[in-house]
């Protein structure tokens, strides 16, 4: 029988899996509601690691090395009990939440346009700083899922997500269009940067089996910006940086949240091997992804988190068995989740009739 990390790397590579595989994204959140409801603890009586709850196959830890200009500056500008203004380590000055977990605010943006950026933000990316690297939690990290023989990827942002971050949407739709090549020009010291400091991961610290992108590129009404867009400014350096992984023998898989279809020939073009979380409330389709691309890329997601949040157990099992069945059925490299991420909306009751449907379709 096939080990967690055999079954990934069959379904990454196009080999042979004995079943599909299995994946989520639980919030924090969500696994200390559960606790309530008999979600296992440790002997601190803090919620388990739900990779090891579940025996998921694919396992994320955080990024190889710090990526932001200035690593570990928080400044605190005013708080309350609630919440906190801060200026972060990309210069963004936002509001964070104290006691919960929930996306930050984004007031103002010391990043603003080729000025900026050549004076300030650039200089920070073309030095080279081993300190970035948090090299024994990586090899500690690392050690925990090999263990478990799970497959398993550095989580990173890149191009797209830290531009955006950086300079904020209206900023960078603009530069898209009046300036492209300040784009490139970060995206080609962001490319550079990334390779210098991966090196540094890998050599100081440990070899994943893969690498794991976060990019938004996409909201409910489709991709951020053109296709033609994309392919000039972005794409390109998608490709190199998955070429340079390549080389190192490791597998790339892009999570893109929203309607992601119009880029799927150019994300399979870039060389991509894995796509995440196919977002059925976004517009996307699955299945028909999976007979389309289901040859050329392995696909994770699928199942609404809508869906699990109404918890109307006949519904969700319905469409899981669909989904599952019809990605079998397409002859597609398949790794079961949902499409986003488990909530504090989803009971734990809920989820546990989603694993024990995944066990029973697994393998058919």
């Amino acid at each position: 029988m096939q080990t967690s990390r055999e079954t990934i790397a069959a379904l990454l590579s196009g080999g042979r899996a004995e079943r599909v595989g299995l994946y989520e994204s639980i919030w924090p959140d969500t696994l200390e509601m559960w606790v309530a409801d008999g979600y296992p603890v440790d002997a601190e009586g803090k919620p388990k690691n739900s990779f090891d709850v579940f025996e998921y196959d694919l396992g994320r830890l955080g990024g190889a090395f710090d990526p932001s200009p200035w690593p570990g500056q928080y400044i605190c500008l005013e708080q309350t009990d609630e919440w906190e203004i801060i200026v972060n380590s990309a210069g963004v000055t936002q509001k964070v939440w104290r006691n919960k977990s929930a996306p930050a605010g984004p007031i103002a943006w010391q990043l603003t346009g080729p000025k900026e950026w050549e004076a300030a933000f650039k200089p920070q990316f073309l030095r080279t700083d081993a300190s970035r690297v948090p090299s024994e939690e990586l090899r500690q990290g690392v050690s925990a899922h090999r263990e478990a023989n799970r497959w398993l990827c550095f989580n990173m942002s890149f191009i797209w997500e830290n531009f955006r971050q950086a300079v904020g949407d209206v900023c960078i739709y603009e530069s898209l269009v009046l300036d492209p090549e300040w784009v490139k020009d970060y995206n080609r010291t962001t490319l550079d940067f990334y390779i210098r400091h991966f090196d540094l991961a890998f050599d100081n610290a440990c070899v994943p089996d893969g690498v794991w992108l976060s990019e938004d590129l996409a909201y409910n009404q489709g991709l951020f910006c053109s296709p033609r867009v994309l392919e000039t400014l972005v794409f390109p350096y998608y490709r190199a940086f998955n070429d340079y992984l390549h080389g190192k023998g490791l597998k790339v898989i892009l999570h893109s949240c929203g309607n992601i279809e119009q880029a799927l020939p150019m994300i399979v073009e870039a060389g991509f091997d894995a796509l995440h979380p196919l977002q059925v409330h976004a517009g996307c389709d699955p299945l028909s992804i999976a007979r389309r691309y289901g040859d050329r890329l392995a696909l994770l997601g699928g199942l609404d988190t809508h869906l699990l949040e109404r918890g109307n157990a006949a519904e969700i099992e319905d469409a899981q068995v669909r989904l599952m069945d019809g990605m079998r059925d397409a002859g597609a490299r398949y790794i079961f989740s949902s499409d986003h991420s488990i909530s504090t909306n989803v009971a734990y009751d809920t989820y546990r009739r989603v694993i024990d449907t995944y066990h029973k379709r697994r393998g058919r």
